[in-house]
């Protein structure tokens, strides 16, 4: 009989007995004691509280974004609700059209905006000058005249004459 139980085979006899033969007294007790079940798991309670993190954080930033505390790749609120409000630039950026873009942007005023926003930060008037024109050439691929991309995709002054001119400048 302990043969057919090791290989879970069929006894003449139910595996949850002893068999006289065995102890000499039947018991009614089964061999091994059941285990309780389980705990079961909350599925989804990981993804829920991902989810709500997710959106804390996501609506802290947005909170932060149009206080103007923080910007979007260096260009604030202001700037992009006045580019995504206006059909035309809202086309040529989406229709990844730089130097129209460009000319809409300056024909706005975004640049000398932007200067205002960062110029709390940047009090050199080249360095303002060139951080504003990457943020822009990240996100629009248009080159000023005055600069050349360099590698790695920085932009680099052509010459130092429109450092000359930044620094002259009383508006710059």
């Amino acid at each position: 009989m302990r043969l057919f139980q090791l290989f879970n085979m069929t006894s003449p006899q139910p595996p949850s007995s002893i068999s006289q033969s065995d102890s000499g007294a039947q018991l009614d007790k089964p061999a091994v004691a059941p285990r309780p079940p389980l705990p079961q798991k909350k599925k989804g309670t990981a993804k829920a509280w991902l989810m709500i993190l997710t959106f804390l954080g996501g609506g802290t930033w947005l909170a932060l974004f149009v206080a103007g505390m923080v910007t979007l790749g260096g260009v604030p609120f202001s700037v992009v609700s006045r580019v995504l409000a206006t059909p035309d630039t809202r086309k040529a950026l989406f229709t990844f059209r730089a130097t129209h873009l460009h000319n809409l942007m300056d024909d706005m005023g975004i640049e000398e905006e932007m200067k205002i926003y960062h110029s709390k930060h940047i009090q050199d008037p080249v360095e303002l000058d060139q951080h504003i024109h990457q943020v822009l050439y990240n996100w629009t691929q248009y080159v000023g005249e005055n600069y050349v991309v360099g590698p790695r995709g920085k932009l680099i002054p052509i010459t130092y004459d429109i450092v000359d001119e930044i620094y002259e400048c009383p508006l710059c």
